[in-house]
């Protein structure tokens, strides 16, 4: 088996024509009580405060991010998949969250990621 370094995995490229620029309005509208789970957190965080701060706080540290797709997957989640790049690391990354009424707000968020390497 060949292996080779530093070599760009093939779901690394540009955002789909559709989600550049795009901002997750989910961010806007979440429940008091929302919780969101992570790959890299140690617990659960709740609340709506907490949630968009750390939200926030790790889009910061990307280089860049490409989104993939972020749309109502079979009627009853929603689904957010984007590559991050930090420290020139891509890593593949994918959000869902059960889908809401229009107008209700979202109660929660998994998060996971993964690095390539």
């Amino acid at each position: 088996m060949l292996i080779r370094d530093k070599v760009q995995p093939l779901y690394v490229g540009s955002d789909e024509p559709d989600l550049v620029g795009y901002y997750p309005k989910w961010l806007d509208n979440l429940a008091d009580d929302v919780t969101l789970e992570g790959s890299m957190l140690d617990g659960v965080v709740v609340g709506k405060e907490g949630v968009r701060a750390i939200v926030v706080a790790i889009r910061a540290f990307y280089d860049r991010q490409e989104h993939k797709f972020a749309d109502v997957y079979r009627e009853n989640r929603f689904i957010e998949e984007y590559i991050a790049v930090v420290g020139g690391e891509p890593s593949a990354v994918s959000c869902s969250s059960p889908t809401m009424p229009m107008g209700k707000p979202s109660t929660s968020w998994r998060v996971t990621g993964h690095v390539a390497r």
